[in-house]
């Protein structure tokens, strides 16, 4: 008997480290859009581990992965793993009904979900803010190359000298 009404369910969705990165609130809206697509709602969603995996997928080491409940048509989940299938961002995913969560369970995730976009929004500054440190230290790097070169110049002709 196939499920007519929206039900809970849990979403583990395994996303491409090349082309997301550890970039939580892309990953997110990737989720989101897959379930809004099949005509459901996301609940909750938050960065559950950004880990090495056990072997490549599609060629990839490392894999972030994103931990969703949502509320959909039972026959919509197959349009989502279809989806996810045809994604480039998403490697994999595993959906089951979520009947065996309960209150507490959904309030711990809630905290996570609060944890995992605070971490993306101090994220998101950081990175901005590496990027600028980034473009001056290579600014820097390459004015110490160039001096570098001509006291490495000198060392070569002291050791000669030596002989």
């Amino acid at each position: 008997m196939s499920d007519t009404k929206p039900r809970l369910y849990e979403g583990l969705f395994l996303f491409n480290a090349a082309t997301v990165g550890s970039n939580i609130a892309q990953a997110t809206e990737i989720v989101n859009q897959l379930v809004q697509r099949a005509g459901g709602t996301v609940d909750i969603a938050y960065k559950w581990d950004d880990r090495k995996l056990a072997y490549k997928l599609e060629g990839q080491k490392r894999g972030l992965y994103i931990l969703a409940y949502f509320t959909v048509d039972g026959k919509q989940v197959a349009h989502i793993e279809r989806d996810v299938t045809l994604s480039e961002d998403v490697l994999r995913c595993l959906i089951i009904r979520a009947d065996h969560v309960g209150e507490t369970e959904l309030e711990l995730a809630r905290d996570a979900e609060k944890t995992s976009q605070a971490a993306a929004a101090m994220q998101g500054e950081e990175g901005e803010a590496s990027e600028a440190e980034s473009a001056v230290a290579v600014a820097e790097d390459d004015s110490n190359d160039s001096s570098d070169d001509d006291s490495s110049g000198d060392d070569d002709s002291n050791s000669e000298d030596d002989k």
